[in-house]
């Protein structure tokens, strides 16, 4: 007779304890559970851009220009590029101006070391007031959201090139900037049957992972015992240029036993929890598992990077671009 525990479990899952198939119908319920979740978590990694909350334009700052004395009457008084805006402070003949109140410009950002070439407008000012006027033009600031920059972890010169219709075009090479803040999420299944290692699109083999235990992660027969073991997952993984982990958690768990949807990560049938979390620029993540009598255990965990975009995140992956190390 399987202990009390096992006993609830195995009612609650539908299946008669004193069975005389109770070892092939756990078999069964294991080939299920398997199949089940690995569909429903599915080893992933996305990219996470954050959300952009509409925010007031950038302000022109003390220290630069105030006017061009009357010599200049089209020409970038100040640029720049930041996570949330493209701005632009450009001397506009007046004549130009006053015909293009709440326009646009054509613009682009170049930075060809890096094969990127990204084209916008650049709004008119949020009011109808430009920052300065003079006999001949007045200095207006220009708006857009920015672009993703994909220049991996190294800082790099770009080109903003203004195109107003009816003008010539104008360029300014800004400060070097590197590639624009990124975060990005790897999950990766475990599952309960060799080889463990589930499908992956970042580059994950067997040779990146340890597992520890004995044979398939469930109990099907006695003795009915409780079992545990460790698992070193992103063995040999190192971290691309300037990424850090900032979380790693188990993030579901499943069991032959458990309900269908049921997959929280630890509880006192089966679970999983991370033991040592990664350091020193590796992904390296070691796993403690367990799972009782007439459990099994099969787990997804989570990383969480950040990093800059054009930098692949795990040296495991292709490369990304001509800007990634």
């Amino acid at each position: 007779m399987p202990p009390p525990q096992m006993v609830t479990r195995l009612r609650g899952a539908g299946i008669d304890p004193v069975s005389s198939e109770l070892e092939k119908l756990l078999a069964q319920r294991l080939q299920q559970a398997r199949s089940d979740y690995n569909k429903q978590r599915p080893s992933t990694f996305r990219r996470e851009s954050g959300s952009r909350s509409r925010q007031p334009a950038p302000a022109r700052q003390s220290g630069r220009s105030t006017a061009p004395g009357g010599q200049v009457s089209y020409g970038i008084d100040y640029a720049s590029v930041d996570t949330l805006y493209v701005h632009a402070e450009i001397w506009m003949p007046l004549n130009w101006y006053n015909k293009h109140v709440h326009g646009s410009i054509d613009y682009a950002l170049e930075q060809s070391a890096c094969g990127f070439l990204h084209e916008g407008k650049l709004s008119d000012p949020l009011s109808p007031n430009p920052y300065a006027v003079t006999a001949q033009s007045s200095l207006v600031g220009y708006n857009d959201y920015a672009p993703s920059l994909p220049f991996g972890n190294t800082p790099r010169e770009t080109t903003l090139i203004i195109k107003p219709e009816g003008l010539s075009q104008l360029a300014k090479i800004l400060p070097l900037m590197p590639g624009s803040p990124q975060k990005v999420v790897v999950q990766l299944t475990i599952d309960a049957v060799a080889p463990f290692l589930t499908a992956n699109d970042f580059g994950f083999t067997a040779e990146n992972a340890h597992f520890g235990g004995d044979g398939p992660r469930a109990s099907g027969k006695v003795p009915w015992t409780t079992t545990t073991g460790e698992d070193v997952l992103g063995w040999g993984v190192n971290l691309g240029a300037g990424y850090q982990v900032t979380e790693t958690r188990i993030v579901a768990a499943h069991s032959q036993l458990d309900a269908p949807g049921d997959t929280s990560p630890d509880n006192d049938y089966r679970g999983a929890i991370v033991k040592l979390p990664p350091t020193a620029g590796r992904l390296q993540t070691t796993v403690a598992w367990h799972y009782g009598p007439g459990e099994s255990i099969s787990y997804t965990i989570e990383w969480t990077l950040r990093g800059a975009n054009g930098q692949r995140p795990l040296l495991t992956m292709p490369k990304s671009g001509p800007c990634d190390s």
